[in-house]
């Protein structure tokens, strides 16, 4: 056996046939260290290249790693939670044995400064009574400093993680797929109901592994986790577009209702963040991309109600006064995009909402002066010649 499978080997050994996963909560799925984690982040990274199979010799092996990916997964969505805009993410979720210590330590500690609040009256039974409260303090310091400290730079390497979990090469359906493969007819009626909640489950194509891991990540608040993310303006760029990642594979194995419930309060948070970024911030590729996702996304799916999609607009009015000539043009492409969309609903929508609609695209167009910043100072014949307006 290679280095690399040695090792994830080792941390698949560790967990013992009596770890289960419980299908409806998740609520029996152990959590991993962090130097644990880094040893599914190098197999991952080195089963892509070299698509080794000797780890997955034990049948029992797939369910293991099955638990140790929803394990992480469930990781992915709390520091999601926890996260506050700051660098250093304050969770507890690496390490519940080690709080729950910490809690009785902690109450201890406070019925002694309650004690030495009321009841020590001379000075030198004080003295006595913090040094023994310094002595007391020490292990929990010790016990503290054990903890792993979750970084934003950490939560960016998880969603990376996250982003190949819902692809179809991800390394456990892949391997799976050459051994064993779960019929959707072999799965129980309960489970089936469970996972058309979020999946389309018609498609017998689609490994099951990877149905459960979505429906994990949707059923414990992870979309919505992520929409609360980019209520921060100080989220960092690379870890915005690790979540849009997340978000772009996650969407390909989501049923109508669940885009339509999850996804779209998602996109109006997610435009927002990107109206508030500066300018060369926008002209990054990554960013630039992310964008094109966003604003190609409001096409799909394709009966979703009729409506006016001033966040998006709100963004390409964003790109096209930015000084520079190629953003400008992107956004006059999308302006052009929403007014020929308008087009094509009047010819197949209810006369009412299309009327609706837009009304609200002409005071958009009026109230932004669409037509004075094509013809203002920094009129350019490119612009010009691509505007629809």
């Amino acid at each position: 056996m290679c280095d690399i499978c040695a090792d994830f080997s080792e941390l698949l050994n560790n967990f013992s046939d009596h770890d289960k996963i419980n299908r409806l909560d998740g609520s029996d799925l152990p959590l991993l260290k962090k130097k644990e984690i880094d040893h599914v982040f190098t197999f991952i990274h080195t089963w892509i290249q070299r698509q080794c199979f000797c780890c997955f010799r034990d049948p029992k092996n797939y369910e293991k790693f099955h638990l140790i990916t929803q394990s992480i997964i469930l990781l992915v969505v709390k520091q999601l939670k926890a996260y506050k805009g700051q660098d250093v993410i304050e969770s507890d979720t690496s390490q519940n044995e080690d709080v729950k210590k910490s809690g009785k330590d902690g109450g201890s500690e406070v019925k002694i400064v309650e004690v030495t609040d009321e009841k020590i009256g001379s000075d030198e039974d004080k003295g006595e009574e913090k040094e023994e409260n310094k002595e007391k303090i020490k292990p929990a310091v010790v016990e503290e400093e054990k903890k792993d400290v979750w970084t934003i730079q950490d939560m960016e390497k998880l969603l990376h993680f996250l982003s190949k979990v819902f692809l179809l090469n991800f390394p456990l359906y892949a391997a799976y797929k050459q051994s064993l493969q779960t019929k959707m007819e072999e799965l129980t009626q309960q489970e089936v109901t469970v996972l058309s909640n979020f999946c389309d489950v018609h498609d017998l194509e689609i490994p099951i592994h990877l149905l459960r891991n979505v429906c994990l990540f949707c059923r414990s608040g992870g979309v919505e986790a992520m929409t609360a993310c980019f209520e921060h303006q100080t989220l960092p760029l690379p870890v915005a577009h690790a979540i849009i990642s997340v978000v772009c594979n996650l969407k390909l194995w989501l049923n109508f209702r669940s885009i339509m419930q999850l996804f779209i309060p998602l996109r109006s948070k997610v435009l927002r963040y990107m109206c508030n970024m500066a300018d060369k911030d926008l002209r990054s590729q990554g960013i630039k991309a992310m964008a094109d996702f966003m604003w190609s996304a409001v096409k799909d799916p394709m009966d979703s109600p009729v409506q006016f999609d001033r966040d998006g607009l709100d963004l390409a009015f964003k790109y096209f006064t930015s000084s520079t000539l190629t953003m400008r043009l992107a956004g006059v492409s999308q302006i052009n995009s929403h007014i020929n969309m308008f087009n094509e609903m009047c010819n197949s929508e209810n006369i009412m909402e299309v009327e609706n609609v837009g009304q609200s695209l002409a005071a958009w167009l009026i109230d932004n002066n669409i037509i004075s910043h094509i013809f203002g100072p920094n009129l350019h014949v490119e612009v010009i010649k691509q505007s629809h307006v």
